[in-house]
C-alpha cells in the first residue's frame, strides 16, 4: 500500500508592523487627488558627510538650492528640468546646461502639457543668461581656436534624437549632474565640485525616493565640465514648438517634428 508523500506546510506570511504600516500608507494614496511624495513613508535619513563627499537622500531641493547658491557658474546636464524654484535659482548664476531632446516637454505629475504650462516653463528657460564660454579655463571651451564666437552661447541646449513612434525606445542622455564653478581673480571661472545622482530635476522626481552626492573635488568637477561641453557642442537648440507625446493618449501618434 502506498502511502501519500508528507508535504511541508508553508507558514502562513505576516508582514512586519513596518511593512504593514507601508503598505497601509501606499493604499491611503491611491485615489488622491494631489500626489504622494514617498519620503513621507522613508522617515529615516541616511544622508552623511565624509571627507570631500556628501551624500543626500531626504530634501534634495533643498539641498541641491543650497549647492546652487554658493556657486557662481554651474555646468551641468540634466535629462529634465522642470521645477521652477531649480530653475529660478539657477537664472541667477552664470549657468550652461543640456537636457535632453526627445521629451524635454514631458508633463510633470500630469498626464498632458497644457498650453499655460509650456508657457511658464518657456518663461522659466528664458530667464536663463546668455553664457560666455570664454570664461571657462577646462574642457574644449580652453581650447577653441576663436575663443569670442563662445561669448555669447545659448544657455541651454538639448542633445539626442527623436523616434517620434518609438519614444520610450531609444537611447536618451539621462545625466543627472551639475558641476560648480568660483570665479577668481584672473576673471575666469575654476571647478570647485559636482552634484550628481538619480535626481531629475522634476516635481516626479522630487516626489519620489531619489540620492544625490557632492564631491568637492576640483578635477572630478573639471571631468564633469569637460563631458557637459562636449554634449553641449553636438546637441540642438530647444524646439518649444514641439509636443509631448502623451504616451497614454497618442502612443501610436506619428510626427515629423524634430524636436
Amino acid at each position: 500500500m502506498m502511502h501519500p508523500i508528507p508535504t511541508k506546510q508553508t507558514p502562513k506570511y505576516e508582514p512586519s508592523e513596518c511593512e504593514s504600516a507601508g503598505r497601509k500608507w501606499i493604499q491611503r494614496q491611491i485615489g488622491r487627488d494631489d500626489f504622494a511624495d514617498l519620503n513621507e513613508l522613508v522617515t529615516y535619513d541616511h544622508s552623511i558627510a565624509s571627507a570631500n563627499v556628501e551624500v543626500f537622500f531626504r530634501d534634495l531641493k533643498d539641498h541641491l538650492l543650497e549647492q546652487i547658491s554658493y556657486a557662481d557658474m554651474v555646468i551641468g546636464a540634466v535629462a529634465w528640468i522642470t521645477d521652477l524654484d531649480i530653475l529660478a535659482a539657477l537664472a541667477q548664476k552664470k549657468t550652461l546646461l543640456v537636457v535632453q531632446k526627445e521629451d524635454f516637454l514631458r508633463p510633470d505629475l500630469q498626464s498632458t502639457l497644457t498650453a499655460s504650462d509650456k508657457a511658464t516653463l518657456h518663461q522659466a528657460y528664458d530667464a536663463l543668461q546668455p553664457f560666455d564660454g570664454s570664461k571657462v579655463p577646462v574642457g574644449p571651451f580652453d581650447q577653441a581656436l576663436y575663443p569670442e564666437k563662445l561669448a555669447h552661447l545659448a544657455p541651454v541646449r538639448s542633445f539626442g534624437y527623436c523616434v517620434p513612434t518609438q519614444m520610450y525606445r531609444v537611447p536618451k542622455m539621462h545625466n543627472k549632474f551639475l558641476a560648480f564653478l568660483q570665479h577668481d581673480e584672473s576673471d575666469t571661472y575654476q571647478p570647485t565640485s559636482v552634484w550628481t545622482g538619480s535626481l531629475n530635476f522634476t516635481a516626479m522626481s522630487l516626489n519620489s525616493l531619489e540620492n544625490a552626492i557632492v564631491v568637492r573635488d576640483p578635477k572630478i568637477a573639471e571631468a564633469f565640465i569637460c563631458e557637459a561641453q562636449i554634449i553641449y557642442i553636438k546637441g540642438d537648440p530647444l524646439n518649444w514648438e514641439s509636443d509631448w507625446i502623451n504616451p497614454w493618449t497618442a502612443r501610436d501618434a506619428v510626427t515629423t517634428e524634430r524636436i
